[in-house]
């Protein structure tokens, strides 16, 4: 069996790899992760922002308005935890810096205690936002099939009618579920 070293050698290739470069490809791709998602939920709380102050034909249901209501809440607290787990993943880096910077031994225990802490608690941030923006999601799917069912086949019909317009189509009225012009 062979000695581990500070290297790991790629089979295929036989080149080199540091740990550490793969250890900041994984940091920058999970910092990727956390814009993406705080991104992506604050766009769905905007998006429901507008559906809730638009007059929707037909109007919302109480129990799309709830569903909206609900998405909502889980959307912006995916956002408020990923700018919390930003802040503890500052404060993680700065307490491990700290540490091994300390010339006391006492001191750099504290400080490295301090980085364990925050290390925990900025991994429960990470997965508390992914959970809080998949369930958005989750609730913003429900709302989509809620209202979709709840609007008649002549109210489709006619929103498709109107969504032909915008492309080029020609706007029917009276429709009586012919074939589309």
């Amino acid at each position: 069996m062979s000695e581990p070293t500070s290297t790991t050698s790629q089979p295929e290739s036989g080149r080199k790899v540091q740990p550490q470069v793969l250890r900041d490809r994984s940091r920058a791709s999970g910092f990727d992760l956390v814009k993406l998602l705080i991104s992506l939920a604050t766009g769905g709380v905007a998006t429901y922002f507008i559906a809730l102050t638009e007059r929707p034909v037909p109007p919302l249901s109480s129990t799309e308005r709830n569903t909206v209501f609900i998405s909502i809440l889980f959307m912006v607290a995916a956002v408020l935890i990923g700018l919390i787990g930003w802040g503890l993943d500052a404060a993680f880096f700065r307490y491990w810096a700290k540490s091994l910077e300390s010339t006391n031994e006492e001191t750099a225990k504290e400080h490295w205690d301090k980085r364990r802490k925050y290390n925990r608690w900025r991994l429960w941030a990470m997965r508390l936002l992914a959970v809080f923006f998949l369930l958005g999601v989750v609730g913003s799917g429900c709302y989509v099939v809620l209202r979709s069912r709840n609007s008649t086949p002549v109210e489709r019909q006619e929103c498709r009618s109107v969504e032909g317009t915008a492309f080029g189509g020609t706007e029917k009225t009276g429709n009586t579920g012919g074939s589309r012009q």
